[in-house]
């Protein structure tokens, strides 16, 4: 009996994600509210917060199994590469294919933070962390002079700089680029970033 309840309880849990999920993926994370959420899953409003804490903290878990999906993508782009040049430009034009072919799950993991203010978990950051990550080895490779914080800083950086051309151009941001141009000009511009570290 004891085992059953538990089933039923993890089905939920599960049943609850997927409907964030495919909210997230059909119409954003900005509009998505408990109640759509417990609709798609057919179940009471008061399930969602014996599942979670509040629908903040579903968001974050749908945010998580993107956050794993970008990393095993990021991954695979890699695979065989030991040039850190190639590991750099292979991880950005992956970055770019994520966030093309995943907009909203993509979006979801940067506006919700900027949006809600909520304070992630441990656990979370350190998915996040995983991106920066990837990148801070081919730098210290380059730039082999620089100490480990140095380069998981420079990292950062990095990251930050090609995430911002991405998503202002994916957004339509006035200062952004047109789609068709966005792979060429990060690879210019990651070109410039390696000149730089080699320097």
């Amino acid at each position: 009996m004891t085992q059953n309840r538990e089933e039923k309880k993890q089905q939920l849990k599960l049943n609850l994600l997927e409907a964030a999920h495919k909210e997230i993926g059909e119409n954003g994370v900005q509009g998505l509210t408990a109640r759509k959420v417990t609709t798609l899953a057919n179940c009471s409003l008061g399930s969602l917060y014996t599942s979670y804490d509040n629908i903040d903290n579903l968001i974050i878990h749908v945010n998580a199994s993107t956050l794993e999906k970008l990393g095993k993508q990021l991954l695979a782009s890699i695979e065989g590469k030991t040039k850190a040049e190639d590991i750099l430009h292979c991880l950005a034009q992956s970055y770019i294919a994520f966030a093309k072919d995943n907009y909203e799950h993509w979006n979801a993991v940067f506006e919700f933070a900027r949006l809600s203010g909520f304070e992630a978990p441990q656990w979370y950051l350190e998915k996040l962390s995983m991106l920066t990550g990837l990148i801070a080895q081919p730098v210290h490779a380059l730039s082999p002079h620089m100490s480990e914080e140095e380069a998981a800083n420079k990292a950062k950086t990095l990251f930050a700089a090609v995430h911002g051309i991405v998503a202002f151009s994916l957004q339509g941001r006035f200062i952004g680029l047109d789609k068709e141009y966005l792979e060429n000009e990060i690879t210019s511009f990651v070109n410039q970033l390696i000149n730089g570290l080699e320097a």
